[in-house]
């Protein structure tokens, strides 16, 4: 094993744990932000993965009414403040090696 080697395993050791806490972090702030009525719309968040990409999906038939505010209850709008946290979710994750 050379230097270019293991340099190259450190960084992708770093990329993946930067990765998995990014996910893990992501989903614990979907879940925690999500309604509990009955429990059945938060017990529903499941992760999927596919090669490198990852996607928190909550597949009950009334996520997208809760996601968009339909029947006149105001949006929870969960996704967009996923996307607009991402940044500084990653740039924590990051720092945490």
């Amino acid at each position: 094993m050379n230097f270019g080697e293991d340099f190259a395993r450190t960084v992708q050791a770093r990329i993946d744990g930067t990765v998995a806490r990014t996910v893990r972090e992501i989903g614990a702030r979907l879940i925690a932000r999500s309604p509990m009525r009955t429990g059945t719309f938060r017990d529903a968040w499941r992760l999927v993965e596919e090669g490198r990409r990852f996607a928190w999906v909550n597949d009950t038939p009334y996520a997208l009414a809760l996601e968009r505010g339909e029947g006149g209850r105001p949006p929870l709008g969960l996704q967009g403040l996923a996307e607009l946290e991402f940044v500084s979710v990653v740039e924590a994750a990051a720092q945490a090696d």
